[in-house]
């Protein structure tokens, strides 16, 4: 160093301290050229395998090389003139020779060897001989090479982390949003596995957009961005309107939609805040993350393996989030509804939006039951056998005996002994369901069905025998929508008929059509798909069109909105109806909505004369938007009620529904002209409640703050015919229980062990299911969500609660379940022989025969000793 020294010129000797920092800067870069040179050259060979592999590199590859192309030259040496395209240096390679990629000098990596070098340049000793200088160039090679390729590691890695943040900040920030204006219950165990499966969707997506070259990388990510707020939006805007969100289902079959086009574009603005909000993390990467952080990752070269590591912990994250939730087993867990139960707004609040999604795309494609283990199976029970009881009705005098009610089990007579075969269970070990086949299937059900308690014949049995039946689904009606000046025959059929205080809607996943199914069929929806839709094929014995039109009745029904809808010309043609809407046989006037008065004014004269007669209408005058701009009804009729202290909402709510009111005035009115008003049972079921009502204003109408776990579901239903007792029934009840209580009013033969409903009428312990599982009882309510008891004001149980609750919930599951495999199964193709099914319905058939309705008869009322002065309104609890 000292001969170097002496050596140097005088001129530069007189050179400042800078200017010699500058030159030595200049010669170590002059050395580092030459010693990449020499790395080029050693490495050639060694990489030959690595070289084949980056000549497959795609054209926007090599594009790409030419933007990192180093710009060396030797100490002293004037820039090449014509340096190669791609920009590589080439050490003892023929001219012809595609060049090495991985040895590109990218200006990190020329950092790093200038440093490598400067670290061997300062040892003081030099190797003496050729042979110790090789295995010095050598070792400096790999020491440099680890250097770089760490380097590279490194990079990669934050690549991955970068995409993988952003991927969690979009996914958590919509979940955050769904989670605070949809769920009552926030603050759950939920929150803990939302995070984790947020966490390993992250990380796969990250895997994937890795996966893509650099052109497709950026244009993916942003789609992946785009689409999470779109689908928690779409899902945002579906809760509003419904109170609960889309199944996969309904995306096939959504074409329709586009009628409520003006309703849907409300809710949006009215939800616009949060669809901004849920966009903050594309909108920060387009404005600032894009350059600053991700310029270099979507430039980068596709690393397969690095992608396939980050879908491998993606997997393995995935399996932690199941894992959590294996803890916890029990009914309705997360773990349950995960792997079984298929419920979206349950799966919502367990395991987050997005995976509940899928797990009901996975339910939709492999479809799927709960192991039904043995305590899914009712216990034994003693063999019905009919009993008697004294009228409670009656108020016998001392000398008169009581009248005697025949206490006679509603079941069909079905041979469970036959169908079960060598197959029927042991009592203390019964049969599960093993397998999906059918013959699995009809096996529970018939073991299931032949332990559960029927209801019995009461007081109330057969007190409309022989009558006319009009079933009206009135859409969106409510108890809040009658007025006794305003609504007087609302007012007066629900108050002066069979009127159920404590009447329960719930909303299913499918709103309208499932509020129909639970209605007219008295059986609980199946998650996931349509059920009316799905079931168009099935035998549908015991729906009221095919019963009543087996008993010799003319059964029609009557929708004054699109026929098609919901794939109605599909279903109800299959429940027993010759079935017309608008577009096929109902000639109204098309509007928005339709009127239901014009549906009565153009259908009555066709049943008026054709008794008997079942009559199905479902009416759509009630529909939202609740506004005078796009609601016909609404605005039709917002004069009756404009003077109400309400808000506006909730003033063209009752507006819409006033024109069920003018249809049910002309309704009595034709059946009081005909003379038969007192044998045509008229029935009142609302699909749902108006979840499309701002909550506020539905709580403005109602008067009252309604908690949105039960009391929003209240509604209204009645029964009523002319000359029909007073009477109100305080028993809790829903939807489902309305069928089988027409069927006992009626004296029709039905089986009341298959329905997912009881008769509100008989003395079978009162139970409202909710769709998320909640139950209301006789003795209190049962929050599923939160896993918590209340018991009703004044109610005490006579066992433990753990126990009650516990038996109420298996009840309920099995209710559930039956419910779902009677529509996968088609239970009812082969129950009897139809020998068997003639004789049920030829009692009927003779007494009908036997008691012809005229003009000028009276209904066959049975006898009572209620005379006329007790004829006012009475309180009952059956």
């Amino acid at each position: 160093m000292r001969e170097e020294k002496d050596n140097i010129p005088e001129s530069e000797e007189l050179c400042s301290g800078d200017d010699r920092q500058q030159r030595h800067e200049d010669d170590v870069d002059a050395d580092f050229d030459d010693r990449w040179v020499l790395i080029s050259s050693l490495s050639t060979h060694a990489e030959h395998k690595g070289e084949a592999s980056s000549n497959r590199q795609s054209n926007n590859s090599d594009r790409s090389l030419q933007v990192r192309r180093p710009n060396l030259r030797m100490n002293g040496e004037a820039p090449a003139e014509a340096a190669p395209m791609n920009g590589e240096v080439q050490a003892d390679t023929a001219p012809n020779e595609k060049p090495n990629a991985k040895f590109l000098l990218t200006p990190w990596k020329k950092n790093i060897l200038k440093r490598s070098f400067q670290g061997i340049e300062t040892e003081k000793q030099t190797p003496s001989d050729e042979e110790d200088r090789s295995k010095a160039s050598t070792f400096w090679l790999a020491k440099v090479w680890l250097k770089i390729k760490s380097h590279a590691m490194s990079e990669r890695f934050a690549c991955m982390t970068k995409f993988a943040l952003l991927f969690f900040a979009q996914h958590f920030l919509c979940e955050f949003i769904i989670r605070v204006t949809t769920s009552s219950n926030f603050f759950s165990i939920g929150i803990l596995h939302s995070t984790l499966f947020i966490i390993s969707n992250s990380l796969f997506a990250a895997g994937i957009v890795s996966l893509f070259p650099r052109r497709g990388r950026g244009v993916f990510l942003v789609v992946a961005l785009f689409f999470l707020p779109f689908i928690y939006s779409a899902q945002l805007i579906y809760y509003r309107f419904f109170r609960t969100f889309f199944v996969f289902y309904s995306i096939g079959h959504g074409g329709q939609v586009a009628q409520f086009l003006a309703d849907i574009m409300l809710k949006i603005l009215r939800n616009l805040p949060w669809i901004l909000v849920s966009l903050i993390p594309l909108i920060a990467y387009f404005a600032y993350f894009r350059k600053r952080f991700f310029a270099a990752c979507l430039a980068s070269a596709v690393r397969i393996r690095d992608s396939l590591i980050c879908i491998a912990l993606a997997v393995v994250m995935f399996g932690i989030s199941i894992a959590s939730m294996a803890f916890n087993r029990t009914y309705n867990s997360p773990w349950q509804n995960f792997f079984y139960e298929n419920e979206i707004l349950t799966g919502a609040n367990q395991f987050g939006l997005l995976t509940a999604m899928g797990v009901d795309v996975s339910h939709l494609i492999f479809p799927r039951s709960a192991p039904l283990t043995p305590d899914l199976l009712p216990d034994p029970i003693e063999s019905t056998e009919p009993s008697e009881l004294p009228d409670p009705s009656s108020d016998p005098s001392e000398t008169d005996p009581p009248i005697v009610i025949e206490r006679l089990p509603q079941v069909l007579p079905v041979d469970f002994e036959k169908r079960l075969g060598e197959n029927k269970p042991d009592d203390d070990a019964p049969a599960v369901l093993s397998g999906k086949t059918r013959a699995d299937m009809l096996r529970y059900l018939d073991t299931v069905f032949s332990r559960t308690i029927p209801t019995y014949t009461n007081e109330y049995t057969g007190r409309g025998k022989g009558f006319n039946l009009i079933f009206i689904t009135a859409e969106s009606f409510s108890r809040y929508a009658m007025h006794p000046e305003l609504t007087p025959t609302l007012w007066k059929m629900w108050h002066e008929g069979i009127h159920f205080k404590n009447f329960y809607n719930p909303v299913w996943t499918v709103s309208t059509l499932d509020g129909e199914y639970a209605g007219i069929c008295g059986m609980i929806p199946k998650q996931g798909v349509w059920t009316l839709t799905e079931a168009h094929k099935n035998d549908l014995a015991q729906a009221p069109g095919n019963l009543l039109n087996r008993l010799d009745y003319t059964t029609y029904a009557w929708h004054n909105h699109t026929w098609t809808y919901y794939k109605r010309h599909l279903s109800h043609p299959n429940l027993g109806y010759l079935y017309r809407g608008l577009g096929n046989g109902l000639t109204v006037r098309k509007t928005w909505p339709e009127s239901d008065l014009e549906m009565m004014e153009k259908t009555i004269p066709e049943f008026i004369n054709k008794e008997p007669f079942h009559i199905y209408y479902l009416t759509v005058s009630g529909h939202s938007a609740y506004t005078r701009i796009g609601n016909m009804m609404a605005s039709r009729h917002y004069h009756v009620f404009k003077h109400l202290d309400l808000p506006e909402e909730a003033i063209c709510y009752m507006a819409a529904n006033y024109d069920l009111e003018l249809a049910l005035e002309y309704l009595l009115q034709q059946l009081r002209d005909a003379g038969i008003a007192d044998r045509t049972l008229i029935v009142v079921n609302p699909d749902h409640y108006p979840y499309a009502m701002d909550k506020d204003n539905y709580d403005a109408l109602a008067g009252k703050k309604l908690d949105e776990t039960f009391g929003v579901y209240e509604s209204a239903a009645f029964f009523y015919h002319d000359g029909i007792e007073p009477e109100v029934i305080e028993k809790y009840c829903s939807s489902l229980d309305l069928l089988p209580t027409v069927y006992n009013y009626m004296g029709l033969p039905y089986d009341s062990r298959m329905l997912s409903g009881r008769d509100i009428l008989s003395d079978h312990e009162a139970l409202v299911i909710f769709n998320g599982r909640s139950w209301i009882s006789d003795y209190g309510k049962y929050d599923a969500k939160t896993n918590t008891f209340t018991l009703h004001e004044g109610q005490t149980l006579d066992e433990d609660e753990e126990t009650y609750v516990g038996r109420i919930n298996r009840e309920v599951r099995i209710r559930f379940e039956t419910a779902k495999l009677i529509i996968d199964s088609d239970y009812y193709r082969d129950l009897m022989p139809a020998e068997v099914w003639e004789q049920t319905r030829q009692p009927y058939r003779e007494w009908m025969k036997e008691n012809p309705w005229s003009t000028t008869e009276k209904p066959h009322l049975p006898t009572t000793t209620t005379t006329e002065s007790e004829a006012e309104q009475t309180t009952t609890t059956p």
